[in-house]
């Protein structure tokens, strides 16, 4: 029996799922505290992915502990040695992933990339109460030049919603109307920006024919049935208002 005294052991008892961390990182001066959800860390995708790397002849990850096992029972280090350079560059990714965060950090979402680099650079200052900040990653991520349907659908709804919990309402409502004019959006982000312009329009500006003219289009979006009633509710109450006011629109049903 091989001796394995001195050898190192590992208590995989304690497995987590999704877990967050905080990044304590200083901005212009300022320290502040990310937060970051690490989900399935994948090394390779990050490579190439975020530093346009690609691993050849990397050993499988899947494949360590079944080595790490085989070395316990046998004291065999041959099988390690390719363990041993996939930490090695997993290690000069980690170094080089954060270069990239801090010089991303450094320079503000001007620096980004991509369009979901930029997102994810402004969801990350509203986690940490970095309002304008924030605001500019969102712009930023939805006028890159890179940025796909869907990143571009999120970042105006998370600057909207941004805007609006700080009372910037017309801010936001101009970031909702720019999703009304995306194509493909997804149903759930048009839905959510037609019912936001219908409440700006009914309670801010009072202009009830375009309020109407939102809820009828929100209505027209997949909703649940909760939604739907709540949409009915309010185009009912908008008829009303046009009716006392004298003002003439077509009928709802």
């Amino acid at each position: 029996m091989n001796d394995r005294s001195g050898l190192p052991f590992f208590d995989d008892s304690s497995k987590t799922s999704d877990e967050e961390t905080q990044v304590l990182a200083s901005v212009g001066g300022d320290r502040h505290t990310f937060p970051v959800v690490r989900r399935g860390y994948d090394p390779e995708q990050v490579d190439r992915v975020l530093l346009n790397l690609r691993r050849v002849g990397d050993v499988d990850g899947f494949e360590i502990p079944g080595r790490f096992f085989h070395f316990l029972r046998t004291a065999d280090p041959r099988p390690l040695e390719p363990v041993l350079e996939h930490n090695r560059l997993d290690l000069i990714s980690l170094a080089m992933l954060t270069a990239r965060a801090s010089q991303l950090l450094e320079d503000g979402p001007a620096a980004a990339r991509t369009g979901r680099e930029a997102l994810g650079m402004g969801r990350l200052y509203e986690r940490s109460g970095m309002a304008l900040d924030a605001l500019a990653a969102f712009l930023r991520a939805a006028e890159h030049s890179e940025t796909d349907t869907v990143t571009c659908a999120e970042a105006w709804r998370a600057y909207a919603v941004l805007s609006r919990r700080d009372r910037k309402f017309a801010d936001a409502a101009h970031g909702w109307r720019r999703i009304i004019e995306l194509q493909s959006c997804p149903s759930a982000i048009q839905r959510e920006a037609a019912e936001a312009l219908a409440v700006h329009h009914e309670h801010r500006l009072r202009d009830l024919e375009a309020a109407r003219a939102f809820a009828l289009r929100s209505l027209n979006v997949n909703s649940t049935r909760s939604r739907h009633a709540a949409t009915q509710h309010r185009l009912a109450r908008l008829d009303r208002k046009l009716g006392e006011s004298g003002a003439v629109n077509a009928p709802l049903f």
